[in-house]
């Protein structure tokens, strides 16, 4: 994935093909503690209600100040903004990892 998509991807000298890309076989270990940063829409109502709890928030600039709901289009989605209490926090933006935004806030 590059940002930009394909047209930077041809600017870059990145090469291309029309071939079909035989991938290799491999295998990703599944780390089990990593389900612990998915949460219910219960625990994240009760999480809003408590500012000890830090809510990081995604979404694009669009998405954060409500003039889209998504990604997929500015009303792919009927309910636009932001939750109660989030941290505004770009994740592809490389300027913090989570655990800075998480200590800074």
């Amino acid at each position: 994935m590059l940002h930009g998509g394909f047209q930077a991807w041809q600017a870059a000298n990145i090469p291309v093909s029309r071939d079909a890309a035989a991938p290799a076989q491999a295998q990703f270990p599944i780390d089990p503690d990593a389900a612990r940063i998915v949460v219910n829409a219960q625990t994240m109502l009760e999480a809003v209600k408590d500012p000890n709890i830090v809510k990081l928030d995604v979404r694009d600039v669009d998405e954060w100040i409500g003039t889209s709901s998504s990604p997929y289009g500015a009303d792919f989605y009927s309910r636009k903004g932001r939750f109660p209490g989030g941290s505004d926090t770009r994740w592809f933006s490389g300027s913090l990892t989570a655990e800075e935004r998480i200590t800074e806030n």
